[in-house]
């Protein structure tokens, strides 16, 4: 489950404003709380963005040793189920839940795809970048540059190297326009 939504009954997430429409609806039968409804799974598999409130609190009311919570910061309605659908996620982690096989070491292993995946990349990026953090900025690019030459990633090796002080910026070093000729 991605994003998940445990319940929208008022009593129990009054916290969450999103869906007004839905509020008017009665959740009173029994199948009104996902968080109850996999306590009779063997496996349930909670994908979530931390960075999203409502949804890391709606991942909290699932609990029970049957659940494997993933943190997934991506940022942006819809894109933790958009990475998934392109990288083709979704069949093989609900197979892996059929057949009895999803456990967090493997579903970690299905998830490190996502080192692949420009738009997941990208956005991970973003956030390094929104957080200043030029050490980190430059073990990022390195590793994706390592996989693939993706111009955007080695613009920003080359600068956040610049405010390390491990490449000199281009005004420091001497450009052959500048050279005085004597």
């Amino acid at each position: 489950m991605a994003a998940p939504q445990a319940t929208l009954d008022r009593s129990r997430t009054g916290w969450d404003t999103r869906f007004p429409s839905a509020r008017r609806i009665p959740f009173t039968s029994r199948y009104s709380d996902a968080a109850h409804l996999i306590a009779g799974a063997e496996t349930a598999l909670v994908l979530f963005d931390p960075d999203e409130p409502e949804d890391a609190m709606h991942a909290s009311l699932f609990r029970g040793d049957n659940v494997i919570h993933h943190r997934y910061r991506r940022g942006g309605a819809g894109a933790i189920e958009s990475d998934l659908r392109v990288m083709s996620l979704i069949s093989k982690l609900a197979d892996a839940a059929a057949d009895g096989t999803l456990t967090a070491a493997n579903e970690g292993a299905l998830l490190r795809a996502r080192r692949r995946h420009v738009p997941y990349l990208r956005a991970l990026l973003s956030r390094v970048l929104s957080e200043e953090r030029p050490q980190l900025t430059v073990w990022l690019c390195r590793a994706v540059l390592e996989d693939q030459p993706l111009p955007r990633f080695q613009h920003h090796l080359e600068r956040a190297e610049v405010q390390l002080g491990l490449r000199p910026s281009v005004s420091d070093t001497d450009r052959p326009d500048q050279r005085d000729e004597a």
